[in-house]
């Protein structure tokens, strides 16, 4: 099928950005019709325990927090342990009747199911720290609204990868008057068949396997966008951003910027 469109489209003659954007669209467009689109876990991840009143301490619990990292008093300090013991309190209180639930009825296959996939979550929260709701800034300082959150990641991502690093580079190569010479459509195919799957992708969301899925005309496609970039000397508006996510490096505080390496996340058509 998206053979078949890709065939149909008349990509000659065009810009670069235009060339990529009837590309990306053309792709997408199939994929979706192909495979729907699937929305990602939620920032929350709700077990089965998770109700109203467990929702209302813990964000009871955030609130005095907030409000002691911000006042720095011991008022606001006992009002905060008193919350967090109240949280625990209903936590565990939710947890185990859960756990009653299930295990009067270890035979309904529909409480096997929510057994195992406690389970199955346990294992989980114990690979990796995602989602956190605080982060401290450069002042040390703890931030612990979606505004303040943001902003800390953007300054601390700004200066690393901003920051400048001396070191002595040696090119010996000769001198080439001319245009540039063309990329081969052989040499398209073998990046191409190189490129590895399930990768995350970049913002547009196209990925490797869409580009391969392509055949022939898909290959040819991608030569001519390369080709156009070398000539024109621009590329696709799209490649010149990317997403940045901070993933934590498994030491440290986890509150802390710099306890986590950021990895960006590129379109794989600008990998070729």
């Amino acid at each position: 099928m998206i053979r078949d469109k890709v065939e149909e489209a008349n990509w000659k003659g065009r810009g670069v950005n235009e060339h990529w954007q009837q590309m990306k669209g053309l792709m997408m467009e199939t994929a979706q019709d192909i495979c729907g689109m699937k929305k990602g876990p939620r920032r929350h991840n709700e077990t089965r325990w998770w109700n109203e009143e467990v929702a209302e301490a813990v964000r009871e619990q955030k609130i005095k927090y907030g409000k002691w990292m911000k006042e720095n008093t011991k008022e606001a300090r006992m009002e905060y342990k008193k919350s967090r013991q109240n949280a625990q309190r209903v936590t565990s209180s939710s947890k185990e009747k859960k756990q009653k639930e299930c295990g009067n009825d270890l035979n309904d296959s529909e409480c096997q199911n929510e057994i195992f996939g406690m389970a199955k979550q346990m294992v989980k929260e114990r690979q990796d720290i995602t989602g956190l709701n605080s982060i401290k800034g450069a002042s040390g300082k703890v931030t612990v609204d979606d505004k303040g959150i943001k902003d800390s990641w953007e300054e601390y991502m700004e200066k690393l990868m901003n920051e400048g690093i001396e070191r002595e580079i040696k090119i010996q190569a000769g001198v080439k008057e001319g245009p540039a010479a063309c990329i081969r459509i052989a040499e398209v195919r073998a990046v191409l068949k190189k490129m590895k799957r399930q990768k995350a992708s970049g913002l547009s969301g196209l990925v490797a396997e869409m580009i391969q899925a392509t055949g022939d005309t898909g290959t040819q496609w991608i030569l001519d966008l390369c080709n156009g970039i070398l000539k024109k000397g621009r590329i696709p508006e799209d490649w010149k951003s990317s997403v940045v996510l901070p993933i934590y490096k498994g030491k440290g505080d986890p509150m802390e910027c710099r306890s986590n390496r950021g990895i960006k996340l590129l379109e794989h058509a600008m990998k070729l």
